[in-house]
């Protein structure tokens, strides 16, 4: 028999599921208006500048979008919970607790932080670094063909190597 779901849950849930639609909103919103910025500014086609220009191109896509990702990725990782970035200035381990000195901005979530003193909270590590990496979308299209055919198809090495 199905338990019947608690307000807490309830609440809990509903909180998570307004945090990633409004992640998912605002990171969409963001990312076509970054995309969309650099296609306007361009006074070619992108497919028609070398090399360089289309990675100074992407780089500054890639600022844009960095933003609206870092954004969104505080949303869905906090649930829209209060939230700050701080600097981990000491970590003592002493008996059996272990005493943890943070460094941040003087804010409103700061003030939330000090309201907790003597309480207990939940500390959560992640500094979104997975979410940003580009792999190789900075690289524009190569100005010059290979200098070398790499292709093998026809040349007889494979069999040369299977003797």
């Amino acid at each position: 028999m199905e338990q019947p779901i608690n307000q807490e849950d309830m609440d809990r849930l509903q909180e998570q599921m307004h945090a990633e639609w409004t992640a998912e909103t605002f990171l969409m919103g963001n990312l076509i208006k970054a995309a969309t910025r650099q296609l306007k500014e361009l006074a070619m086609p992108f497919s028609k500048m070398d090399q360089d220009a289309q990675e100074k191109v992407l780089e500054r896509v890639h600022e844009d979008i960095s933003k609206a990702v870092l954004e969104a990725v505080n949303v869905i990782a906090t649930g829209n919970r209060i939230h700050f970035r701080t600097a981990v200035k000491s970590v003592q381990f002493v008996e059996d607790e272990v005493k943890v000195q943070l460094t941040c901005v003087n804010s409103i979530e700061a003030h939330h932080l000090a309201n907790k003193a003597g309480g207990i909270v939940m500390v959560v590590l992640e500094d979104g670094k997975r979410y940003l990496e580009v792999g190789d979308a900075l690289e524009g299209e190569p100005d010059q063909p290979p200098l070398f055919d790499t292709s093998t198809a026809g040349s007889g090495w494979q069999e040369r190597e299977a003797a």
